[in-house]
């Protein structure tokens, strides 16, 4: 909770900060947001979770770039586009950009807990790469 920045792209957000899935009700997840803008910078306002594993955390951000970009590649040569209106040029790492990580804990609930999952959203991203045990 030393993190929380109340921002979608950069640090902790402890649960029932926004709406649930059901209306009147508060979300029941914790997140820690990592920005890939702020890792690649090495920024000093990091979270210490990510300061304490720097390698694994820059690792799996530098990662997932690469598997977005080659999916979205894919895409653009599905579609026939071309140079200047593909799909994996439209920002590049160098820019300012929301690409951000977010680890979500989903607590056990209790019959008595009031918050219930996550809202109806669309993500803030071009593509979201969801890895999930479910």
């Amino acid at each position: 909770m030393e993190d929380d920045r109340r921002s979608d792209t950069y640090g902790y957000e402890p649960c029932g900060t926004s709406a649930g899935g059901v209306r009147g009700q508060s979300d029941f997840y914790e997140t820690l947001k990592i920005a890939r803008s702020e890792m690649l910078a090495m920024s000093p306002s990091l979270p210490q979770g990510a300061k304490d594993n720097l390698e694994l955390f820059d690792r799996f951000i530098r990662a997932s770039d690469i598997i977005t970009k080659t999916l979205l590649a894919r895409l653009s040569d599905i579609f026939n586009l071309t140079l200047g209106s593909r799909f994996e040029d439209v920002r590049s790492v160098g820019e300012k950009s929301r690409t951000t990580l977010v680890l979500f804990r989903y607590p056990k609930q209790e019959p008595s807990d009031s918050g219930i999952g996550h809202n109806k959203h669309t993500d803030i991203s071009t593509l979201t790469l969801l890895f999930s045990e479910q």
